[in-house]
């Protein structure tokens, strides 16, 4: 079993992982399913190696707080945050589905194109 999927199948606090969507420089992010409000969330976990490192963990403490600070439409929402059994820690977010901004980007420009060389 890789490490991304470690998670998947567990509960940590209310939420239960379903699967891994992406991993990024600081963490992995799965989907989770808020059991007490029935509804789907991002779940960003710091990656397990960066957890001794409390410039690290500050730094991701600092985003959550900076992002729930936040009111937008295109902005996600940051529900809650916390701790996994091993220590690592968590940010709950609002959960889009649809792709990833770099998958949309890559669309919107190959739609751009699409439309540039119809015109002609």
């Amino acid at each position: 079993m890789s490490d991304t999927q470690n998670l998947v199948g567990q509960q940590i606090d209310h939420y239960h992982i379903l699967r891994h969507i992406a991993r990024g420089g600081m963490a992995d992010v799965y989907l989770a399913e808020d059991v007490d409000l029935q509804r789907q969330v991002a779940l960003k976990v710091m990656l397990d190696v960066l957890t001794q490192d409390t410039e690290f963990t500050q730094r991701f403490r600092r985003e959550a707080q900076t992002v729930a600070r936040l009111e937008h439409p295109n902005i996600v929402q940051v529900y809650n945050t916390g701790f996994t059994p091993s220590r690592q820690p968590y940010i709950a977010m609002q959960y889009i589905d649809g792709g990833s901004l770099s998958d949309k980007l890559k669309e919107f420009a190959a739609r751009a194109n699409w439309c540039r060389r119809s015109r002609r």
